[in-house]
């Protein structure tokens, strides 16, 4: 299987290519600025791409180039993993990971296809306004739901995440998700359907 490593840190991009094609998988390093349409065009067979690219603009730029049906996407957070505590966050990849780790997360998705997102459309928003710094009353009014049922789906939202504890470490950390959950959506329904946000 084809894996693209898009990088602007040379050494990471570098070890993690070196790293892929001994674990016998087919791994390039691109540029976040080269044509990567031109190239993945030639991918007929499903292929990943890793991304360690923080800016949106950038990101948003890059995915427009990217044929989603065919990719399976991951990124590169500088979270360690210790907030883990179950697969959901299977789009990320902590930067300080085990060979090991990274080899085996690829192999997960070789065989089968992968859903980006478990939350419902309710536990997104909500995550994402608690992230935000809005209070679950105000978030009842804004969304026309009790309080209870606020905190029902920041609970359910949380217990899929595997978010053991909530702290400001695991809510920076679904943020990160669900912001580039959101991007994956709207630039993936931009192309084919209509915005879901």
């Amino acid at each position: 299987m084809k894996v693209f490593v898009l990088s602007e840190n040379f050494f990471f991009s570098f070890g993690l290519i070196s790293i892929l094609r001994r674990a016998g998988y087919d791994a390039y390093g691109l540029e976040p600025d080269d044509g990567l349409n031109t190239l993945w065009s030639f991918c007929s067979l499903p292929f990943i791409v890793i991304v360690d690219i923080n800016e949106r603009q950038r990101l948003e730029s890059m995915l427009n180039n990217i044929l989603l049906d065919r990719a399976y996407l991951f990124f590169i957070t500088d979270y360690d993993g210790a907030v883990l505590g179950s697969d959901y966050f299977d789009i990320f990849i902590p930067r300080k990971i085990s060979c090991a780790g990274i080899v085996n997360r690829l192999n997960l998705y070789k065989p089968r296809g992968r859903y980006y997102c478990n939350l419902s459309e309710h536990e997104k928003i909500i995550i994402q306004l608690l992230v935000d710094g809005r209070s679950p009353y105000l978030i009842s009014k804004q969304l026309n739901l009790s309080v209870k049922a606020v905190s029902r789906h920041k609970i359910n939202a949380l217990n899929k995440l595997g978010i053991c504890r909530m702290n400001s470490k695991s809510l920076l950390f679904a943020s990160e998700y669900i912001d580039r959950i959101r991007l994956l959506f709207s630039v993936y329904n931009n192309r084919v359907v209509s915005c879901i946000r």
